[in-house]
């Protein structure tokens, strides 16, 4: 199948990036490092991240305002390590260098200064080289390298000539596991030094140099628990520099603050995460003192220590980052002058971009915890204060919880109340005629619907089951009949068929109709395709690659069945007007395939041939709006594989812009857009199946 892009000029003053959280982008498989830098003419910030996984790197060009354009993959040696970029050959352009922890070798790669680079040249070294460094060691004004042989407890030492090419390695002998290495003027001397951390001896090393492409062996230091990386920066400002070890074995990072003649005081521990990985230094909050980040793989987080100035670092502050998260950056990569974060995740495949607000925060999602296996989510105002309220089905423990909004877009603890078995649809509506919203709930192994009757102060009253075909997969409602009450449809998963009920006005219901549609139907919606003014349905058949279109006569009785094709394992489908020619279209999450379907419609309810767009992996739930408040329809598109929620903004004319991703829970499976904070922006909120918790994505776009 053929994917359609399209790519128009941007207006600069329309919002691009809609909300405040941590973007994500797809690199390849096991990010392990970055390297940040203008690789192009344009002077905004690059960032290339290798993948271990693939034995690659990717390079994602950036756009100046904090996004990153797609990548271009380049080869290296296998399982490339940790990444450095400086100018080798003197040509004024940027090029890399790579350890390749598989192969013994170090990969260069000469800059082109369009963002792309060249075949790359490998250059042998010691046994399983890992840390790595790049700094003028002999003073002849061309850039050397000095790598860690974490395999035979070596370091080596590259002299660069200027023109790209290195002088034959000269090695100098460590302790046991040299994983990590940062060059600095350690003794204030004008001369390069490099600091080596030991993995398995709990130690670091300082190796004075002389000026001239040598060391010497110096003074070693006890550190914490399993030393895995390592930065510098003044902390003090005494104008000399000190080092940071993280110990990835203890949760902890090590501060040797430094003296004039290459020798460290004793040093002072800081807890951080859990499995601190790497960490980078930076004035993160504006105030003249050097602030540090460290990531934690096993939290998925970044810990943010802010400096006093004089060697100390306060509590840390954490930010979710994306699963398993191995290195990190730290740089401006929008020009707001504030520093920001990237940080390579190492379970999966994307990168995870921080923007900073310049006070020492930065933006990040906001989580809730729900019940086990949360799944569906309604929104509405449950108890009468004007303030947005959710509704969550939870799958795997057969409950819903509310959760009440209050005026700055946080919820409040929410209320508990008991469904059938495994709840896969929640909705709300006034079933009753007594202007007091209600909630109905399909339970997917119990063969029934769920109505719990609203008391119009936020609690329900206990459920009264309905039976439905077998297992109810979705539910929607809507006056189907035009006879002034709420009736309910239920797509049966089981069954390959819809029922209809139709609603009495006092919360009970007629006996079911029931409509064949197509194979394993999961996912419904209600519209008027055809402008008659009569609520029509839209059924995805996941089982068999189609959804199904239901128009309805007005009297409570569906027309027969039309079907169309979309991509492979549709799940989820939402409509609005995406190229403004008032004609109801259609979109469709196509899981099996990793995008989204386009079906623009007809004046009589039919649609036409579909158009493509690529999303993340597993897409599950959509929803449509205006999210950058353009007066253009968008899209947003949970990916239930990859933990992200796309957001492709609409042109006006049908097609979009390439996905922009964020952070969300583990495994999302559901998506609902409305105003969580009263500032007439449509907001987001996602239910995380398997990290059972939502995530709230607060609208910043004026």
């Amino acid at each position: 199948m053929e994917l359609t892009f399209r790519y128009v000029l941007l207006s600069l003053d329309v919002c691009m990036e809609p909300y405040t959280t941590s973007l994500t982008y797809k690199t390849g498989t096991s990010p392990v490092s970055i390297a940040v830098g203008s690789f192009t003419n344009t002077k905004h910030l690059d960032i290339i991240v290798a993948n271990q996984g693939d034995d690659d790197i990717i390079v994602l060009l950036g756009k100046g305002n904090g996004m990153l354009q797609a990548g271009v993959m380049y080869g290296t040696g296998p399982l490339p390590r940790v990444m450095v970029s400086a100018d080798f050959n003197n040509d004024k352009r940027p090029d890399l260098a790579v350890s390749n922890s598989g192969a013994n070798t170090l990969s260069v790669l000469f800059g082109n200064s369009n963002g792309t680079f060249q075949s790359s040249m490998n250059l042998r070294v010691g046994y399983q080289p890992l840390g790595l460094a790049s700094d003028d060691f002999n003073g002849d004004s061309n850039m050397d390298l000095v790598v860690t042989n974490s395999g035979e407890n070596t370091i080596s030492l590259m002299l660069g000539n200027g023109d790209g090419s290195f002088n034959i390695q000269s090695t100098y002998a460590t302790g046991r596991t040299p994983f990590a290495i940062v060059s600095g003027d350690f003794n204030n001397d004008n001369k390069t030094d490099v600091v080596v951390a030991h993995l398995q001896d709990n130690t670091m090393r300082t190796f004075l140099g002389d000026g001239n492409g040598l060391f010497t062996d110096q003074n070693q230091y006890e550190t914490g628990l399993s030393p895995f990386a390592l930065t510098s920066c003044d902390l003090n400002n005494d104008n000399r520099l000190d080092v940071i070890v993280v110990n990835s074995g203890d949760n902890t990072i090590s501060v040797f603050l430094g003296s004039l003649n290459g020798t460290f005081q004793t040093r002072k521990s800081f807890g951080v995460g859990g499995s601190p990985e790497w960490a980078t230094a930076g004035d993160f909050n504006n105030d003249g003192k050097m602030d540090i980040a460290v990531i934690n793989f096993l939290e998925s987080t970044v810990s943010i220590l802010l400096g006093n100035g004089d060697g100390t670092l306060q509590a840390r502050m954490d930010y979710g980052t994306g699963p398993n998260p191995m290195s990190l950056v730290s740089s401006d990569f929008n020009k707001d002058r504030n520093l920001d974060l990237v940080t390579a995740n190492n379970e999966g495949t994307i990168i995870s971009v921080l923007l900073g607000f310049g006070n020492g925060s930065f933006q990040t999602q906001v989580t809730y915890a729900s019940g086990i296996g949360p799944i569906s989510i309604a929104v509405n105002d449950y108890n009468n204060d004007s303030q947005t309220d959710l509704a969550v089905a939870n799958y795997y423990e057969d409950t819903i919880k509310v959760f009440f909004g209050k005026p700055d877009g946080t919820f409040e603890t929410e209320a508990q109340y008991g469904a059938g078995s495994s709840p896969s649809s929640v909705i709300l509506g006034d079933f009753s005629n007594n202007n007091i919203l209600d909630v109905i709930i399909a339970n997917l192994n119990d063969d029934t619907i769920s109505l719990l009757r609203g008391n119009g102060n936020g609690t329900f009253q206990n459920q009264i089951k309905y039976s439905t075909g077998t297992h109810p997969s979705c539910v929607i409602s809507g006056d189907f009949n035009n006879d002034q009450s709420m009736d309910v449809v239920v797509s049966n998963y089981a069954d390959n068929t819809i029922s209809l009920l139709l609603g009495n006005g006092n919360s009970t219901f007629q006996t079911q109709k029931n409509y064949t549609v197509g194979i394993s139907p999961t996912f419904m919606i209600s519209s008027d395709l055809n402008t008659d003014g009569k609520l029509d349905v839209i059924v995805i058949n996941s089982g068999e690659d189609t959804f199904s279109v239901l128009l309805n006569n007005g009297n409570g009785i569906f027309q027969t069945t039309t079907k169309y094709a979309t991509g492979k394992i549709p799940y989820s489908v939402t409509s609005g007007d995406f190229n403004n020619d008032k004609i109801l279209d259609l979109i469709v999450a196509d899981s099996g395939e990793n995008t989204i379907s386009v079906f623009f419609g007809n004046p009589d309810g039919t649609f036409q041939t579909r158009k493509s767009y690529a999303v993340g992996s597993g897409p599950a739930s959509i929803v449509s709006g205006d999210f950058n408040n353009d007066n253009k329809m968008d899209i947003a598109v949970t990916n239930f594989l990859e933990d992200t929620v796309s957001i492709l903004l609409g042109t006006g004319n049908g097609t979009f812009y390439t996905e922009i991703k964020y952070l969300t829970g583990t495994n999302p499976s559901y998506i609902a857009s409305a105003d969580f904070n009263d500032d007439g922006r449509p907001d987001l909120a996602v239910a995380n199946k398997y990290s059972n918790d939502l995530t709230i994505l607060l609208n910043k776009c004026k």
